[in-house]
């Protein structure tokens, strides 16, 4: 019973900020077609307003409401010169002795320019995903001006004018209503999620440590599930960094008031992102070690470990907790440099009087410094921990000799089982990346010195040219917001579908291993088993009307097209003199929008987003009859009930993501019947329909838009979540083999080199590409089980299996660069001119066995009958490595053996979950029989 009451219990005022916040800006659009001032200024598409506020979400913080609202406005201005060259053209084509105005030849030409700007306002959304909204906003304008403008006579620019000030204005007022009413900037999301980020860390840290140095071993005979494991380890480490690199973006395109800028947070976020590496190798250190105690027979071996572990305990405990200290300063210090603290709830009721109660209040200090002013915390009595006092404390840990490590070394050279890694590689893992955590914290800690010193005062900074460009050349178009339901990013791309990217990419036209020259020019073409590049002139055209051809079967351009032939049709009505009267009295351009808005590739969710918005308008249909019937037409009675609903409905959009599309849909749809029966009463139109057949005329028009763009969809077929699954696993997997082929050249060649700049650069640029992938197919797997088994059980556990080995396959990679950064080229010359051929065949095996994996999942095929297993070809290269290879105890003070050992430990496990990934991807597509192929054939 307890539990049902707290149930009940309606959530804090903090969440209910947003979706109030949200439903002011749509009262406000409302009543612009309420009040007759404003209706008689705006013109008779008033409704538009209250429809665009709808899509620019004015719950989210300033800049990117206003990023959203000046897209929108200029797609606005581009469609509005295009809709007006159409209607001079058709205007041209009009037989002026004809006096209807709908004629074919005008007919025509508005067909071909409504289908060539769906086309290319659909295939940019795709393209440009910061398109999205703004292709919105210019279709609802196209669409209503090209299918008016036909039963129009004459050129009537005016009509572009009636069009463009209701979109406008609702953009307006999103700006306005986020700008002035509680207002979020992207500083204060950024140093939510950077504070929830580095907890995060602090917490990982502090267990992981602690149970390292721990004597207490598991029980050999307990469950292995006691421990923490590699996939907890990954979300843990994951899950809050994505969403701290989209705020940092967010920060960069927006002008904030702050003492940081653009730079410092980049820098602050790679601070933050390189403790990753060394966190994950503590970590892994723990399950190792648990491992090994559990599996191990040696008692003496065993007595050893923990001998050195707890030789090592105090000096690496103390270490260990000065670093927890100085993390817990850190965040501390660093939530001083933005000056907006948390609201409570009483501010928040309060509001617009200034922020009289703060959920952390702050004073100003003179500063030494003349008239600068320097903010500190009223409880911050304590002393920092410095910088240099925790590098005094690192430099001496790592001059103290751990004679424990030599003793681990001879058994490790004397234990029968021959093992590569023994409890030596496990202790020097730990120690390694406690050491690099603690300098990666020096670092952080000495930026803040740094610009504690140098941002003292809060001030104006503006975007950079860098940021904008790169803001274009994003991937993503989601707006982080750590207030948003349950920590997740709101993602808009696919209003529901929270994915990142929009399709798979395609890996044959982006292979750079796959162009080729002629021979006779440095242009490269793609490289086709079929043929050789063009020599000719014949040739080359040719070669260019085959590409322009693919261009057209890509799936990009040909879900463009669709949507284009399905707009068209739906308009076709308006077009015709026999049909134009109905459609523009049943308002039918809300079909065309529909079809538009919702004709965008919803990989994954294609039948559950289908469900889900027949529903959402049949429910905003009742929905709106019952506000119409309890305020009787009243206008004030329907701002308020309006107002009521579009919070509830605003609320589960922000914090319940798998409603959200139909919490949209009831929204449009409730808002397009009271206002559409509020111009009719006010008109006094004598022969108006009642509100349930006004009702009854949206629902129809808008599920006929949902369905049409549903049939579309379909054609050639729709791409269900699991076949996306299955080609991005795949994907991924291709780039872990490219990244495992390039850890694995620096030791096959003599000629060693210290990692570059450029080379680190785009290591972590592609492992943050990889760490998204794993992102969207996660989201892909949790979305698998609203698809209907029409032709059987999706295999969730064992798809579930393969994405947890993946992701910690590209941690694991990950490691392994950041131990090879460290190491000594002479010692990594060193290893590569030892066993080079063993090491090379070891390579291969490993890479061919992550290619095939990648190869069966895109294909289907089966995987051949006979295959080595991983961790065979492992033990292999590990004995002979146990035999050729002798390291000497004045090898274990070299500072490139922690490193190594590092690596070692991380390849090891590496092939451990290569093959459990191999024995999940056998369940899924199986093993050739040969007797089976045989008597197929009898």
């Amino acid at each position: 019973m307890p539990k049902a009451l707290e149930a009940l219990k309606p959530p804090p005022f903090e969440k209910w900020r947003k979706p109030i916040k949200a439903a002011v800006a749509m009262l406000i659009g409302c009543i612009m077609t309420f009040s007759d001032r404003c209706r008689e200024a705006i013109g008779s598409a008033s409704l538009l307003v209250a429809i665009s506020v709808v899509f620019y979400f004015p719950f989210k913080t300033v800049g990117v409401v206003f990023e959203d609202v000046i897209l929108g406005t200029f797609s606005a201005l581009v469609s509005t010169a295009y809709c007006c060259l159409g209607m001079y053209a058709a205007n041209l084509a009009r037989d002026p002795n004809n006096p209807s105005p709908v004629q074919p030849k005008s007919s025509g030409i508005l067909v071909v320019f409504l289908f060539v700007a769906t086309f290319f306002m659909s295939y940019i959304r795709i393209k440009i995903p910061r398109a999205m909204f703004p292709t919105i906003i210019a279709s609802i304008l196209v669409c209503f001006v090209l299918t008016q403008s036909s039963v129009i006579p004459g050129f009537q620019p005016v009509l572009l004018w009636t069009f463009l000030k209701p979109l406008a204005l609702g953009g307006g007022i999103c700006v306005a209503v986020s700008a002035l009413i509680w207002p979020d900037d992207s500083m204060s999301n950024y140093m939510a999620i950077l504070s929830k980020n580095l907890s995060g860390f602090n917490a990982f840290f502090k267990e992981h440590s602690e149970g390292f140095l721990l004597l207490e071993s598991t029980p050999r005979d307990s469950q292995p599930t006691a421990d923490p494991t590699l996939p907890t380890m990954n979300s843990r480490l994951q899950d809050t960094t994505l969403m701290l690199i989209d705020c940092k973006r967010a920060v960069h395109r927006d002008i904030i008031f702050s003492r940081l800028n653009g730079k410092d947070v980049s820098k602050l976020t790679q601070l933050v992102k390189n403790l990753q590496a060394p966190l994950y190798g503590i970590g892994l250190s723990q399950i190792c070690r648990n491992k090994f105690l559990r599996k191990i027979d040696d008692e003496k071996e065993t007595a050893v470990l923990n001998t050195a572990i707890q030789d090592i305990r105090d000096a690496c405990g103390q270490l260990a907790d000065t670093c927890n200290e100085a993390l817990k300063d850190s965040i501390d210090r660093l939530q001083s440099f933005h000056g907006n603290t948390n609201r409570t709830a009483l501010n928040s009721m309060l509001w617009p009087f200034p922020r009289l109660f703060c959920s952390q209040r702050r004073q100003r200090r003179p500063s030494t410094k003349g008239k600068d002013e320097e903010y500190t915390d009223m409880q911050g009595q304590q002393p920092h921990v410095d910088s240099q006092q925790l590098r005094q404390q690192l430099d001496r840990l790592k001059n103290q000799a751990c004679e424990s490590t030599v003793r681990l070394y001879n058994l490790h050279h004397d234990n029968i089982d021959k093992r590569h890694v023994g409890g030596m590689h496990v202790l020097s893992l730990y120690r390694y990346n406690l050491f690099k955590y603690a300098e990666r914290l020096i670092e952080l800690i000495e930026f803040i010195e740094t610009i504690e010193v140098t941002r003292t005062r809060r001030r104006l900074w503006f975007p950079t040219i860098k940021a904008l460009k790169k803001w274009f050349q994003s991937s993503s178009s989601n707006s982080s917001d750590p207030n948003l339901g349950a920590g997740q990013a709101f993602d808009t791309n696919q209003m529901g579908g929270g994915l990142v990217r929009i399709q798979t990419k395609d890996d044959e036209n982006n292979d750079s291993n796959r162009f080729v020259s002629n021979g006779r020019s440095s242009k490269l073409y793609h490289r086709d088993p079929d043929c050789n590049p063009p020599e000719t002139t014949f040739q080359r055209i040719c070669y260019k009307l085959y590409i322009i051809k693919q261009w057209f079967y890509e799936a990009d351009t040909f879900f463009a097209f669709k949507t284009a032939a399905g707009t068209v049709l739906l308009a076709l009505p308006i077009y015709l003199k026999e049909s134009a009267a109905w459609y523009v009295e049943w308002h039918g351009q809300w079909a065309d929008i529909i079809a538009m808005l919702w004709l965008m590739p919803t990989t994954g969710v294609f039948y559950f987003s289908g469900i889900m918005r027949v529903v959402g308008t049949v429910a905003g249909g009742v929905l709106a009859i019952v506000v119409w019937e309890i305020s009787r037409g009243n206008p004030y009675g329907l701002g308020v009930l309006i107002f009521v609903m579009a919070t509830f409905f605003y609320y589960i959009l922000i914090y319940k993501p798998l409603l959200r599309t139909l919490a949209i849909m009831t929204l449009i749809t409730m808002v397009l019947v009271d206002i559409y029966e509020y111009q009719y009463q006010i008109q006094g139109i004598a022969d108006a329909n009642p509100v349930w057949t006004i009702a009854g005329m949206r629902m129809l028009l808008v599920i006929i838009g949902i369905v049409a763009a549903i049939f579309i969809m379909m054609i050639p077929t729709q791409v269900t979540g699991r076949v996306e699954l299955r080609k991005r696993l795949a994907q991924t997997l291709r780039d872990v083999g490219r990244m495992f082929g390039f850890i694995s050249r620096q030791f096959l060649g003599a000629d060693q080199q210290e990692y570059n700049d450029d080379q680190i650069k785009h290591i972590r640029r592609l492992v943050l590409d990889l760490q998204r992938q794993i992102s969207d197919e996660r989201t892909f797997l949790m979305m698998s089980r609203f698809e209907p088994p029409l032709r059987g059980k999706f295999p969730t556990a064992s798809y579930g299996i393969v994405v947890e080995k993946v992701s910690t396959m590209v941690f694991l990679i990950y490691s392994m660069c950041f131990a090879l950064r460290d190491m000594d080229p002479q010692w990594r010359e060193k290893v590569a001119i030892s066993n080079t051929e063993e090491r090379k065949v070891y390579v291969a095996s490993i890479l061919t066995t992550i290619k095939l994996i990648a190869t069966t999942l895109a294909s289907k095929m089966a995987l051949p009958p006979y295959m080595v297993p991983a961790t065979q070809i492992r033990d292999h290269y590990a004995d002979i490595l146990f035999r050729t290879i002798q390291v000497k105890p004045e090898d274990l003070t070299h500072p490139s053996f922690l490193p190594y050992t590092s690596y070692i430990v991380a390849r090891h496990t590496f092939v451990d979950e290569l093959q459990e990934l191999l024995e999940a991807v056998q369940d899924l597509v199986g093993v050739e029989d040969p007797d089976e192929w045989l008597r197929s054939y009898s």
